[in-house]
C-alpha cells in the first residue's frame, strides 16, 4: 500500500487515523518525560575540578533556592550545566520531583 499524498484543503498529505493516534501516543509520552524538567540562570557554578562535588554543589544550590525563595520542598536531580563554561555562570538544567509547596 502507498502512502497517502493527497492533500486536504493543501494542508499537507493527508494521514490514517492510526498515524495521527501514533503521532499524538508520541507527543504525550515526550511531554510526560519533560514535564519536570528546569531550566535556572543565575545559579553560582562550584570551582571543584570534581565532577560529583559540582554536581552535589548544583543540587544544594537549587534546593536552598526553590526552598527559601519559592517555598518549594522537592527532590532535585540530574544537574546539567549547559554550554562553554565561560566567566558567567552557565544555564543548569536538571530534574525535580514530588514538588510540595510549604507555607
Amino acid at each position: 500500500m502507498e502512502p497517502a499524498t493527497s492533500t486536504a484543503r493543501g494542508n499537507g498529505p493527508v494521514k490514517d487515523s492510526g498515524e495521527m493516534v501514533s503521532e499524538n501516543l508520541s507527543e504525550l509520552r515526550d511531554r510526560e518525560s519533560r514535564k519536570e524538567n528546569l531550566v535556572l540562570f543565575n545559579i553560582p557554578e562550584s570551582t571543584s575540578d570534581d565532577t560529583d562535588s559540582r554536581k552535589l554543589y548544583d543540587i544544594a544550590q537549587t534546593t536552598e533556592l526553590l526552598e527559601s525563595e519559592l517555598n518549594v520542598q522537592t527532590e532535585v536531580a540530574n544537574p546539567v550545566r549547559l554550554g562553554k563554561k565561560q566567566q558567567n555562570s552557565r544555564f543548569l538544567g536538571l530534574c525535580v520531583s514530588q514538588w510540595k509547596v510549604t507555607k
